[in-house]
């Protein structure tokens, strides 16, 4: 009974749980997902950005992984508590991003010829509008599911017959659009959601590459570029400093107690690269110049892939030595 009781609180432990997940009301398979999170989501860094890595070759294997998937179709939201709608909706997004990185991890042409792997999702043409996901028998777009969350929380996923719910600055920490700049990964449970948001959130302010960081010399404080993206949300909230306040450290709760809001506000570059290896084997033809285009991401802001951003040797003091005109 000893060995059983200690195994069950050092598992626990490795999730960051309290308690074990309860099921919730929705149909959803918290415990498959929960145990798909702990087998295949560890720490590490990818592209020297540390954080959760997602083993996609394994996760696609597992049964775990593939009964949490199946569960979706029988999710209903009717009526549910206000702690599992937020569970169910950061738990349903990043499940089915994992899913679209392993259903379409190879780039294929009209004729199914290889055209490589995606470097991320958003490698995949409209990838966030395109409504392919059976949730509750209803086929939904990852942009539906991430807007029930924010910038207010809506129906269906959250029950209004009691009037609206308030907006909640953790929904941009718990929703990964699978990149190695997005938040890290973690399995969220109805039971203990408000620690597991505030975790989330907590570590991501936390992360000096895809969180924030301070430069003092510089008098400048440098946010996640989804500060940017979603700057008329955070202005609704006070700014970014005060919405992220509860969830600085206290180093950067200590600058800006000092700076009293006379700082400089800049946006780290976004990463779109997977934020674990693509699990896709495949080799184009090697005349097959599709194979090594960059794909533009559509803003000036951030670029396409890390590893893929084309670099002008012009730029640098190395004219000579490429023959640049």
């Amino acid at each position: 009974m000893f060995i059983l009781l200690v195994t069950a609180v050092l598992a626990a432990g490795r999730s960051g749980r309290r308690g074990g997940p309860p099921q919730g009301t929705s149909g959803f398979d918290y415990e498959a997902y929960s145990r798909t999170i702990d087998r295949h989501v560890h720490k590490g860094a990818q592209l020297g950005v540390p954080g959760t890595v997602v083993n996609y070759l394994t996760m696609k294997h597992d049964p775990d992984y593939k009964a949490a998937v199946d569960s979706l179709r029988r999710v209903n939201m009717n009526h549910l508590s206000l702690n599992e709608s937020w569970a169910l909706g950061c738990n349903v997004y990043n499940l089915l991003s994992f899913k679209m990185v392993i259903d379409m991890a190879c780039r294929r042409d009209e004729q199914f010829r290889c055209l490589g792997p995606i470097f991320g999702l958003d490698d995949i043409n409209d990838w966030a509008h395109m409504k392919i996901h059976d949730l509750g028998g209803e086929l939904r777009s990852l942009h539906e599911i991430e807007w029930w969350t924010h910038p207010t929380p809506s129906a269906p996923l959250f029950d209004m017959s009691n009037g609206p719910v308030k907006p909640d600055v953790r929904a941009h920490a718990c929703l990964i659009c699978g990149g190695v700049s997005c938040p890290d990964v973690r399995a969220y449970t109805p039971g203990n959601i408000e620690y597991e948001l505030d975790a989330i959130t907590k570590s991501w302010m936390a992360n000096v590459y895809k969180g924030m960081k301070i430069d003092e010399s510089k008098n400048t404080v440098t946010w996640s570029m989804i500060m940017s993206w979603y700057k008329d949300e955070f202005d609704a909230m006070g700014g970014a400093e005060k919405a992220m306040m509860p969830y600085l450290t206290e180093t950067a709760k200590a600058f800006f107690a000092k700076a009293k809001g006379n700082y400089t506000e800049e946006y780290l570059g976004y990463v779109w690269d997977s934020n674990g290896p693509v699990p896709c084997d495949c080799l184009p033809e090697v005349t097959e110049t599709r194979a090594w285009d960059v794909r533009d991401h559509g803003s000036p802001l951030v670029p396409s892939s890390h590893i893929k951003e084309p670099v002008d040797l012009c730029t640098f003091d190395t004219c000579d030595k490429y023959n640049c005109k």
